[in-house]
């Protein structure tokens, strides 16, 4: 096998993990940075890498074994997906799943875009080709949530309802419909109307919603395998990968599945 051995559970040389990704949602980081501390030797191949920059689709390895890479990229656009970003994906995914390699997805992912213009886009129809390629795949599925999950994003990322066999997230993460903040804002309205309420006030309800969506207690509900030091990710795929190798799955007996367009 090629590559950095993954023997040590928290490998050393991946130190440099704990420092790339801020605490602040609002902080932006490039996954790529990511992505080359966790693949042997750093080695990828990127895919269609100038279009629809917000998602990254590559090939790399783990431990000698091919892997195809689905990650948001939180320094392009926040990471969000839009019509383009989920073709991309889709597309990938198809690829990976035709030729048997297993798919890795790093997820910080704010959701799908909303508005009138992506709506007249299509951004429905074309979301939904990613989740049926997502539903369709019969390769291995390996999540890694370093951030946040939120809305319909965390499932076309290979969240809980696609069936993923690993998914784990780092400390710190957030899974939900949206983060504390978007949810005050927009119940904000509703509950103090046009008069905003004073600092310490919205701090103590965010505090309250921020509770709710603490990675550990969403792990404790099942919705995560586990929660793991960032420097495990390498030797936690690089495990998975090689115990899933190989594996197959039952499906209804059908020559393929039928494309939303």
């Amino acid at each position: 096998m090629n590559g950095r051995p993954c023997t040590d559970p928290v490998d050393r040389a991946d130190d440099g993990l704990l420092d790339i990704v801020p605490e602040s949602q609002r902080k932006t980081y490039d996954m790529y940075e990511v992505i080359k501390r966790i693949v042997d030797n750093g080695d990828i191949l990127d895919i269609k890498p100038r279009w629809a920059r917000p998602i990254i689709t590559c090939l790399a390895r783990f431990n000698g074994r091919p892997a195809g890479i689905v990650a948001n990229n939180p320094k392009q656009a926040g990471g969000i997906l839009d019509s383009d970003t989920a073709d991309k994906a889709a597309h990938f995914i198809q690829i990976c799943d035709a030729f048997g390699i297993p798919l890795v997805f790093l997820m910080d992912v704010p959701g799908f875009w909303v508005g009138k213009d992506h709506e007249h886009g299509g951004i429905i129809r074309h979301g939904a080709k990613m989740l049926h390629a997502m539903a369709a795949a019969t390769v291995a599925k390996l999540t890694v949530v370093t951030r946040k999950g939120y809305g319909a994003g965390y499932y076309v990322m290979a969240g809980r309802a696609y069936e993923p066999d690993l998914l784990v997230a780092w400390p710190g993460a957030e899974i939900s419909v949206m983060g504390a903040e978007g949810m005050l804002s927009i119940a904000g309205a509703k509950m103090f109307g046009d008069t905003p309420p004073p600092p310490e006030v919205r701090a103590q309800i965010a505090s309250a919603i921020q509770k709710h969506i603490d990675i550990y207690k969403v792990a404790g509900w099942g919705l995560v395998d586990d929660v793991i030091d960032p420097r495990e990710t390498r030797a936690t795929l690089c495990r998975a990968i090689e115990m899933s190798w190989g594996r197959t799955v039952e499906r209804p007996a059908r020559k393929r599945g039928i494309m939303p367009v």
